[in-house]
């Protein structure tokens, strides 16, 4: 689902097929080694004495932010070849900042889709609660469906940023709003994911490794939009010098 909206996003931006195939393969590979190393990272007081189940995918244990890397690893990597051997050829090379923006309503599938995954495997526990909507866990306590509430933050994204995709004029902008609109709700949903039981994700000063990442993230995109806002005013002052 993923891909043929990373599809359609790339026929509009005058991208082909092939790019967005062969692309789409290497961050596959790259989100699924890059989460697969971050869990274990993560998780390595209990890896270090169990090193073969380090590659026991089957058992579970994926860290979003460690996909997030392994994908963006794969993008630049990929892009790189590639513009090397267009400008070879003399041909224009393709953005980062373009392929960013064509797979964002594709990132938000990937959230939407994949917490539902979480949701059926009882992952990403809640803090207790009796609202009407709260679920009922393995130790028998009504909490918080945290999967569940990622996957329609997902589902938002979609919809907001597939309105967007012909809105936002300036390359890389709609990528830095879904940094900065995940990063946030990250912050702020994992303070409803549990923290009294043993397999609760690990707390470092009363905050998951999630949460750190989310910070730096939202902080880094936001400066990253203010010299794009700023580099843009700068281009529009100037243009009206020249007509004047």
């Amino acid at each position: 689902v993923a891909l043929f909206f990373a599809l359609k996003e790339a026929k509009r931006k005058n991208i082909k097929e092939d790019y967005i195939f062969d692309l789409s393969i290497l961050v596959l590979l790259g989100g699924v080694v890059g989460a697969r190393m971050a869990y274990v990272l993560e998780n390595w007081d209990y890896y270090s004495r169990n090193l073969n189940k380090i590659l026991s995918l089957n058992e579970g244990g994926l860290m979003f932010y460690g996909g997030a890397i392994g994908v963006a690893a794969a993008i630049l990597a990929y892009i790189k070849f590639t513009n090397s051997k267009l400008a070879k050829n003399g041909q224009e090379k393709i953005s980062l900042a373009r392929i960013a923006d064509i797979f964002t309503p594709s990132f938000a599938i990937g959230e939407f889709i994949g917490r539902i995954g979480c949701a059926l495997a009882d992952l990403h526990i809640g803090t207790r609660t009796v609202l009407p909507w709260a679920q009922e866990f393995i130790d028998g306590t009504t909490r918080h469906p945290v999967s569940i509430y990622m996957s329609l933050n997902g589902l938002a994204m979609l919809i907001v940023f597939w309105f967007l995709r012909t809105k936002v004029k300036t390359e890389g902008v709609l990528f830095i709003f879904f940094v900065l609109w995940y990063s946030g709700t990250r912050f702020f949903l994992d303070f409803l994911r549990c923290d009294d039981l043993n397999i609760c994700d690990p707390r470092y000063s009363g905050w998951t490794p999630s949460q750190y990442i989310s910070l730096g993230a939202f902080i880094i995109s936001l400066i990253f939009l203010i010299i794009i806002r700023r580099l843009a005013d700068k281009k529009h002052m100037a243009e009206q010098q020249k007509e004047n």
